[in-house]
């Protein structure tokens, strides 16, 4: 969280640090930032990277982290970031099939659209400008576990979405994921 706090007030992004719960990838750390543009992501980057203070900061609490590093950026398509940060995010991230990226883009929108109107909850979706070479992604934000749980079986009982789910199997490849993280800061 102090990185997250550190690297807010130097950059002037909000720096949200999140951590995924009842799914995959226990124990990792994910710190995400909004901007309109990408040199706005350059901007901010530059302006840690000319930080004493944060790079001797980063140094002095390597230790406390394992792994490698990863960045991402997912250009949204639909939607739009929340101005308050959601306590909870469901993200899910898919693979259009060979041949069915146009159909898939348009498939993507149309499942966030849907699931914005069966469940209330905003929903963005986007391509991955970096990160997994093709892919897309949605994101759902949610004030708490009651509304996850709500919007999974508001899902579940609607023979729509089930029809639109199994429409769009075709123009993804198979191996999707879905993480849901939660809010640090």
């Amino acid at each position: 969280m102090e990185a997250a706090q550190r690297a807010s007030d130097i950059t002037g992004l909000p720096i949200r640090l999140w951590t995924p719960v009842m799914s995959g990838q226990m124990n990792v750390m994910v710190w995400t930032g909004n901007a309109e543009h990408l040199v706005d992501f350059e901007v901010a980057g530059d302006k840690l990277g000319e930080s004493n203070e944060f790079n001797d900061w980063v140094e002095q609490n390597d230790s406390l982290f394992v792994g490698p590093f990863e960045d991402a950026v997912l250009q949204v398509l639909h939607g739009a970031a929340a101005e308050e940060a959601p306590a909870y995010v469901l993200g899910t991230q898919a693979v259009p099939a060979n041949g069915a990226y146009a159909e898939a883009f348009g498939i993507g929108v149309e499942i966030a659209q849907t699931a914005e109107q069966i469940t209330g909850l905003p929903m963005l979706f986007g391509s991955w400008l970096t990160g997994t070479f093709g892919g897309v992604g949605w994101v759902a934000g949610a004030p708490d576990l009651d509304a996850v749980e709500t919007a999974n079986a508001a899902l579940a009982a609607n023979d729509d979405w089930i029809k639109l789910i199994e429409r769009a199997g075709h123009a993804f490849r198979e191996g999707g994921t879905s993480t849901l993280y939660r809010r640090l800061n």
